[in-house]
């Protein structure tokens, strides 16, 4: 793995590391993190109470490559994407590879989701946009937005953390020559005043910048183009001068945004993170099943609640119960009654969240609605000991979820390629629903049960940012992104994975 992005790709990139970092810092403390509601054919998103106008900049699949907005079929020719048409032109223009190639793979990077991260500050700097919005659309994908809203300022430079600044930017995106112990901070201070419009003064290998307020800013630059030290001092040379907060103006509003939007509480959560995985083993342990018999996917299963039968034509009928009902058009979530419902609903009113514990549960206020009840109902299933899981549409467009308690059915085991599929598969289905604030232990939580429950012994050989499992003569590696997110999931021979 090299970990660098491309020379031509870094040299566009390095003037603007260091204002990039200090504006994506404002952007936050000026525009809260809120519930987000997307409108990209109006070039708009709701940020808590705030509206603001921004532009689709690109998009990060599990699979680790990076799709530039004008490169998405879904948006060609729209206005959301029409900046990412100059990035294009940028890279083409200056031979960056990373720019003019719509799809981009960042699997040679050890932290591929941390560098669309960085993907997305090159391209603040570049398009010189005012902030960053990233999100989740589906699994472990996730959207990056630009902020091109002239309602939010630009961040003013400021003797109390420029030092900072200037620190982080010229340490962000190493390049090749770091490895000779080489910098680009000479780029990093010099893109960081012509930003700001600041007087610079250059000597004897030092630079200086005058900030607005007459409070001076000194660096010292290394032989090797290093940033060897800063000092900041006032008018006279000595004390810096007090700098006045910046004002944040209100926002212009066409009415209020969308309130905060529900979660599953954590004492929810406890329950589904280490059961989820194991339930999809044996969904597709189910669906194995019923195809030896003959059952093709075309026909439909149906259910028969007076009989307690799951029917797949032509196949087998297999004893089942329901777990609960769910409507898309309303998002409404009934609960059958059954040991694993109260459990989980018990949970819910624990851990502050009442609503859940109803008989009928409006889930339309969640983020898709209708996968929190896919979540909750494979949890119940797994709670009340059922053999595996299923879901059967009605003819009123409903949706039954049931547990499927036929003893014809075996209780399946795993193995290091099955076991890669479902912790992967188990990380997309639940990562949407995991705050970003407990995804690191609620990753490893869901990894940890997965292996309980198949006997795999845990390894703990391969540092903090990954997990390690033994199933017989193979280890599973599970890797987690800086973030917490699970990655990905390789496996292999012992002696081909210790090193």
């Amino acid at each position: 793995m090299t970990g660098f992005f491309s020379t031509p790709l870094l040299r566009l990139a390095q003037p603007h590391l260091a204002w990039v970092v200090e504006q994506m810092t404002f952007f936050d403390e000026a525009v809260p993190f809120g519930d987000l509601r997307v409108e990209l054919d109006q070039e708009s998103v709701w940020r808590g109470d705030r509206r603001l106008r921004v532009g689709l900049l690109g998009s990060y699949a599990e699979d680790g490559t990076w799709l530039w907005g004008w490169a998405n079929p879904a948006f060609e020719g729209e206005a959301v994407v029409a900046d990412t048409l100059r990035l294009r032109e940028l890279g083409r223009s200056h031979a960056a590879p990373e720019l003019s190639e719509g799809l981009v793979d960042l699997n040679h990077f050890p932290d591929p989701r941390l560098a669309s991260d960085h993907m997305s500050l090159i391209a603040m700097g570049l398009l010189g946009t005012r902030g960053n919005i990233i999100f989740n659309h589906a699994g472990r994908a996730r959207t990056f937005l630009t902020v091109t809203d002239p309602e939010v300022p630009w961040a003013l430079p400021r003797a109390a953390t420029a030092e900072r600044f200037l620190r982080m930017g010229s340490m962000l995106m190493p390049g090749p020559e770091s490895e000779e112990g080489r910098g680009y901070a000479d780029a990093v201070v010099g893109g960081y005043a012509e930003h700001h419009g600041l007087p610079v003064e250059r000597a004897h290998g030092r630079t200086t910048l005058e900030l607005p307020s007459g409070n001076r800013i000194t660096v010292a630059l290394g032989h090797a183009d290093t940033l060897e030290a800063v000092d900041v001092t006032g008018p006279d040379g000595v004390e810096p001068v007090p700098e006045a907060a910046q004002v944040v103006p209100a926002p212009s509003s066409d009415g209020p945004g969308p309130g905060p939007r529900p979660r599953l509480p954590r004492s929810v959560l406890t329950h589904v993170l280490p059961r989820i995985a194991a339930v999809l083993r044996r969904e597709a342990a189910l669906e194995e099943y019923v195809k030896g018999l003959g059952w093709s996917s075309r026909e439909r299963p149906e259910w028969d609640p007076a009989a307690g039968v799951l029917r797949y034509p032509g196949c087998a009928d297999l004893e089942a119960r329901e777990i609960g009902r769910f409507a898309p058009g309303t998002g409404l979530w009934e609960w059958a009654a059954s040991e694993g419902a109260s459990t989980l609903r018990s949970a819910a009113r624990e851990g502050g969240s009442p609503e859940l514990d109803a008989d009928g549960v409006d889930l339309s206020a969640h983020h898709l609605p209708g996968l929190v009840a896919q979540i909750l109902s494979r949890t119940a299933a797994d709670l009340d000991g059922a053999l595996s899981y299923a879901e059967v549409e009605s003819p009123d467009g409903r949706w039954t979820h049931l547990a499927v308690t036929d003893t014809r059915l075996e209780v399946t085991g795993t193995d290091p390629q099955v076991a890669a599929h479902d912790l992967e598969s188990a990380a997309n289905l639940t990562h949407p629903v995991v705050p970003e604030e407990d995804r690191r232990e609620a990753m490893r939580a869901l990894v940890l049960g997965y292996f309980e429950r198949y006997g795999v012994r845990p390894m703990d050989v391969f540092g903090p940012a990954e997990l390690g499992g033994m199933i017989g003569l193979y280890v599973i590696r599970v890797q987690f992104a800086g973030d917490g997110s699970l990655h990905r999931v390789d496996w292999g021979l012992m002696h081909e994975m210790m090193f």
